[in-house]
This record gives structure tokens, C-alpha cells and sequence, in this order.
């Protein structure tokens, strides 16, 4: 964590960053930092879902600027916001195919179930789960069934929690004020929690 926030206070660039920004991505806090834990709380509601098991609580550190993948998970997604903005572009599932998804590598999440909760462990692996559409700028002469495709977007700022379902398509944009970059390298500062619904199909893969 000391060299992460090195780097944003001298400005270096980061080839493991998005756009040359480091990023602190999808930091699982029961591995990385424990002690967090028992800062925070889930919300109430989603402890009630019957069928729901929890599966990971991440950290989410960046300096602005960065986006995802489009990608589609199979876990249910509560993403609240601590500091800075988020804005999502939501594809319902049935939308999949104006997407153009297409196995790539990446760094794959392996679950394993200790108890009720589910732990990930890191290392690369051949993923399906990525559009390749860049919808920020799309190309539509290589993608021209995104033009068909319908979305939502939303953007939350601190203290707002956003739910995305599982199975639901989603790009993420993090986004910093300049006044909030001027007061704090981390300016773009989120938690998601993770959640395995038993009763759909596939949910037992990782997310």
C-alpha cells in the first residue's frame, strides 16, 4: 500500500495501471487488509436475501481516470462509493449478443468455498467473460451490432450504493474532481461486496 500511494504522489506512470495510472484493483480485504473488516458493513438488506451467500468484500483505489473491460459476472454486485465517482453502462443479459465477447486471458479468480464464504485465489487464466467493445469510443465498423445494443447508465458518488445483478453486462468509469485529486492521491475510492445467489445457474463458477 506505501509504494502504491508512492506512485500517485510522484506522478509515475504504472504499465500494471489503467491508462498508465496505478489502480489498486479488486483487492480482496479478508486477504490484503483484514482489519478493514471490522470498519465496515455490509448492507442489511442484502444479508436478508435467503439464497444469497457472501463471497468477497473488495477494495477499490485509484486516482481517477480509469476504466473496465466491459464484462458480465456471475455473482451478485452492490458497489457503494466512498470517495469520488463511478458511472456505469448497464446491458441487461439478453443484450450479450451485440457485444462481441471473446475468450481472453487474463488474471483468473479460482474459488474455493470455506464455509459459506467464498475465497478467491489469483493467477492467469482463459476468460469468456469480456466484451470487446470499447464504449467509450466505439468502433463501429468492426462492432456495428453495438449500435443496437440498449443500456442504462447511472453514476453514484459518495455514499450511494449501486446493485448490479448477476449476469447483467458492465463498464465502469472512475472519475475524481480536480479538487479532490489536489487533496488526495486516492481520490476515486470504492467497496463492493460479493455475493453468490445458490439458486442461478452457474453461480457457483467464479464471478
Amino acid at each position: 500500500m506505501r509504494q502504491l500511494f508512492a506512485l500517485w504522489r510522484s506522478g509515475a506512470t504504472s504499465a500494471a495501471g489503467v491508462n498508465g495510472r496505478p489502480y489498486l484493483h479488486q483487492s480482496e480485504l479478508h486477504l490484503n487488509l483484514p482489519s478493514l473488516l471490522a470498519l465496515i458493513s455490509a448492507p442489511a438488506w442484502a444479508s436478508r436475501q435467503p439464497n444469497w451467500l457472501p463471497k468477497e468484500t473488495n477494495l477499490w483505489l485509484s486516482a481517477g481516470d480509469t476504466m473496465t473491460s466491459l464484462h458480465q459476472d456471475t455473482t451478485e454486485n452492490i458497489m457503494a462509493q466512498v470517495r469520488g465517482t463511478k458511472e456505469f453502462l448497464l446491458f441487461a443479459p439478453e443484450e450479450k449478443g451485440h457485444l462481441y465477447y471473446q475468450r481472453v486471458m487474463e488474471v483468473a479468480r479460482n474459488s474455493r468455498e470455506t464455509g459459506n464464504i467464498f475465497v478467491g485465489k489469483t493467477g492467469r487464466g482463459d476468460s469468456a467473460n469480456h466484451g470487446l467493445v470499447n464504449v467509450r469510443e466505439p468502433d463501429l465498423v468492426k462492432h456495428p451490432l453495438y449500435a443496437s445494443a440498449r443500456g442504462l447508465r447511472c453514476r453514484i458518488g459518495p455514499g450511494d450504493a449501486l446493485y448490479v445483478p448477476g449476469e447483467w453486462h458492465h463498464a465502469v468509469y472512475s472519475s475524481c474532481s480536480k479538487a479532490e485529486r489536489a487533496a488526495e492521491a486516492a481520490c476515486n475510492v470504492g467497496l463492493n461486496y460479493w455475493y453468490v445467489d445458490v439458486t442461478r445457474k452457474g453461480a457457483l463458477q467464479t464471478g
